[in-house]
């Protein structure tokens, strides 16, 4: 099973690999990392740009369309199908 888990939702957020939350750079160490590579490369081929590391965080801006955000919402979907 793929436990997922969004660390924060305001304009900046970034998903873990992880049950536990996260509250420092010890307890994001603890997260399976495994899949984030898999997971980059399938966003780039899904024309998708996201930060290479796991560690980095996501950013919404004014300049993505509700289309962008939808797109952005179905390739994680996909690509999670994929891994699980």
């Amino acid at each position: 099973m793929l436990n997922l888990r969004l660390t924060e939702l305001v304009q900046c957020f970034r998903f873990i690999l992880w049950i536990d939350n996260v509250i420092d750079f010890d307890s994001a160490k603890k997260a399976d990392n495994r899949f984030f590579p898999i997971f980059f490369h399938e966003m780039l081929k899904n024309g998708i740009y996201i930060a290479p590391s796991s560690y980095e965080s996501w950013f919404l801006s004014d300049a993505l369309t509700y289309e962008d955000l939808d797109k952005t919402i179905a390739v994680v979907e996909k690509i999670s199908t994929k891994l699980l």
